[in-house]
């Protein structure tokens, strides 16, 4: 999936950018885009102007914007706090909008911003938006593949798989991650499963993609006592009880592609997983209909409730799902 960076990367420069989101990493990522698309030769200190809001109108930033650069073909004018602005002082960055300066690149930062504003929907009408948020599971293995390319490496599709189940959606930690393992594997211009899985995925992930398998292939033993060794391991119950989720949020998809007509080709694309995965989870809902794994929310959400305001040990609670979803 496309990341909010990846038209820029491409050299598609727009006149206007507003960022939106708590995500300070893409943003950062955004504005170190710009900078090496419009300096490649230097000169950005020169012709890079910071204001915040609302100390800054937005009169002296449109005249900011106004300024020719000096040894450069733009200037990049960057608003941080856009938010601390009024709805009448927003407004009167409409006229530039209009008629944006030829001169420079305007970036204007707010964590967030009113869509029922006159400026939010003329920013949103000229596509000038791109979101900060954090990012989706869909749109981390962008991201991945994105920061191992600044590194010069390339991420098999089962590493990012992988470091995305091991991480989760904190991309500042995956940032690192990449990093260190890029560093890892030294000369190689490839980071595959085996660096990752030496570098970043602990024992107790180890042991929870397992368990997820064995609930998969209906082997409710090898399940049991996956289950008991993540739990003593420390794992929080939390933790295991959101990955079974995943797997059967997965599974279920599956299924109602595959009842859809879907081409086992087209589950990894549909599913946001590697084909290897979509190959497994096909072999899992064999036998399985789509209704009979709907049903199975019914004790997730038991499950869940046990785990949050019952007195019953935890691991019970979670060998108890266990055996229910296995046997399925």
């Amino acid at each position: 999936m496309q990341i909010p960076i990846q038209r820029i990367l491409s050299g598609e420069i727009m006149p206007i950018y507003v960022l939106v989101g708590e995500e300070t990493l893409i943003a950062d990522e955004i504005l170190s885009a710009l900078k090496a698309k419009l300096f490649p030769e230097g000169g950005e200190d020169l012709n890079t102007e910071v204001f915040y809001a609302p100390e800054t109108s937005p009169y002296q930033i449109i005249e900011g914007a106004a300024t020719l650069p000096m040894f450069a073909q733009k200037r990049l004018i960057i608003v941080r706090d856009v938010d601390r602005y009024s709805a009448e002082e927003l407004k009167r960055f409409l006229p530039y909008l209009e008629e944006p300066a030829s001169s420079s690149v305007l970036v204007l930062l707010a964590l967030k911003l009113a869509g029922n504003t006159v400026f939010a929907r003329a920013v949103s009408k000229r596509n000038y938006v791109l979101s900060c948020e954090h990012p989706s599971e869909r749109q981390l293995g962008g991201w991945l593949e994105y920061f191992a390319r600044k590194r010069g490496k390339k991420m098999t599709a089962e590493a990012v798989f992988c470091l995305k189940a091991a991480i989760g959606n904190d991309l500042q930690r995956l940032a690192h991650e990449v990093e260190k393992v890029s560093l890892f594997v030294g000369d190689s211009e490839e980071i595959a499963l085996e660096d990752v899985e030496k570098l970043v995925v602990t024992v107790r992930e180890h042991l929870i993609f397992e368990l997820t398998d064995a609930i998969g292939r209906k082997d409710i033993p090898a399940a049991l006592e996956l289950v008991r060794s993540i739990v003593e391991a420390g794992e929080h119950e939390l933790v295991v009880f959101s990955m079974i989720v995943r797997q059967l949020r997965l599974m279920l998809m599956t299924a109602s592609l595959l009842s859809q007509g879907k081409s086992r080709s087209e589950l990894a694309q549909r599913l946001g997983v590697p084909p290897f995965v979509s190959q497994k989870l096909v072999r899992q809902v064999e036998g399985r209909s789509v209704e009979r794994l709907a049903s199975l929310y019914a004790p997730l959400f038991e499950a869940e409730r046990l785990l949050k305001s019952s007195s019953l040990p935890s691991l019970f609670v979670l060998e108890r799902l266990v055996a229910i979803l296995a046997q399925a």
